[in-house]
């Protein structure tokens, strides 16, 4: 039996044993009989679940109690579309007996709302404390260029980590900042204010690619996971999630630039990027560092002290180092 958080086990309505939900999901889809799990603590959204039985493995999705149906059936489109799409990320099973792709489960009082996705055989690189190889991180910009050349406009979805976000959660959450963490974003805060966002390309953009989202298989494929944030907006918010996290090595400036001007060089080649989206990524690096720092602070504020929480952090610092100390100056001037 897995120790499972209180934090975590509050995402979705209470139950008694999970082994009995589990079973219970197992059945409704006609798949073989449970031999273990695996919860997976990991994110700030839905209840994700190892299953491991007597022929198969399958990731089990068990949306947050706060998402409403439309949401839900929002995120499982995006899914589809992405699979589609061929973008290298796992399917969802259909229920067998609805022909649906996401179920509602109910046992006793509690109401689960759920997905049953293919499980696939590696590890993310949180998980296992590794950054991608120089290769791995020319296919990881190829996998953000796929999505963000798909043909598909999804509903809004609000993101407290979101770069669009940040000028809304500021307000909110500036009260948690204290010292230089609130000079460096109250600093990005007033000269976004000002910046033509509105001006830049959109697309589809997962918006999350970062380390715990990438996994690599036994067989060394990389796959993206969790479009649970995925929107439409401006589509060098992708890759510059990728810059604030893969492509970073904490405490090594050199070669987190180097890793840095490889991704966005392979990615603005892929898309066509505008001139604009090129001289917009410090303005939005910056941003996005901001609000790993706002956002982390919060989340330590309110008892959230995880080893993901505190990567973030660290990882907003560092990033927001390398701008303070002008080492952008000229990276980007592509030929």
């Amino acid at each position: 039996m897995n120790n499972i958080s209180k934090g975590y086990l509050d995402r979705i309505n209470p139950f008694t044993d999970i082994k009995i939900l589990l079973e219970n999901i197992l059945d409704i889809y006609q798949k073989p009989k449970l031999k273990n799990y695996k919860v997976l603590e990991i994110g700030y959204e839905d209840f994700n679940v190892i299953i491991k039985t007597e022929k198969n493995n399958y990731f089990l999705k068990i949306f947050h109690d706060s998402r409403d149906n439309e949401e839900v059936d929002s995120v499982v489109e995006r899914i589809i579309t992405a699979v589609n799409s061929n973008v290298q990320t796992p399917f969802i099973y259909k229920n067998p007996r609805t022909n649906n792709y996401w179920t509602t489960l109910i046992i006793g009082q509690s109401h689960f709302r759920l997905c049953l996705m293919q499980y696939i055989n590696g590890h993310n690189f949180f998980s296992f404390h590794e950054k991608p190889s120089h290769q791995e991180l020319i296919q990881i910009a190829q996998i953000a260029a796929k999505v963000n050349q798909t043909n598909y406009q999804p509903k809004f979805v609000y993101d407290t980590w979101a770069i669009t976000s940040f000028l809304q959660e500021f307000k909110k959450k500036e009260k948690y900042l204290k010292g230089k963490d609130l000079d460096d974003v109250r600093c990005v805060y007033d000269e976004f204010i000002n910046f033509n966002y509105d001006a830049l390309p959109k697309s589809f953009v997962h918006g999350d690619i970062m380390s715990t989202n990438i996994l690599k298989d036994q067989k060394n494929n990389l796959w993206l996971i969790d479009f649970s944030v995925s929107n439409y907006m401006a589509r060098l918010i992708e890759i510059i999630v990728v810059c604030g996290d893969l492509a970073l090595i904490v405490g090594n400036k050199n070669e987190s630039l180097n890793r840095i001007k490889l991704v966005f060089a392979t990615w603005i080649k892929l898309v066509n990027a505008t001139e604009f989206e090129i001289k917009s990524f410090e303005m939005l690096y910056k941003v996005a560092n901001a609000i790993n720092i706002m956002n982390t602070n919060f989340e330590i504020a309110t008892g959230n002290t995880s080893a993901e929480t505190i990567m973030h952090l660290e990882a907003g610092r560092f990033g927001m180092s390398l701008i303070k100390e002008n080492m952008f100056n000229g990276l980007f001037c592509f030929t």
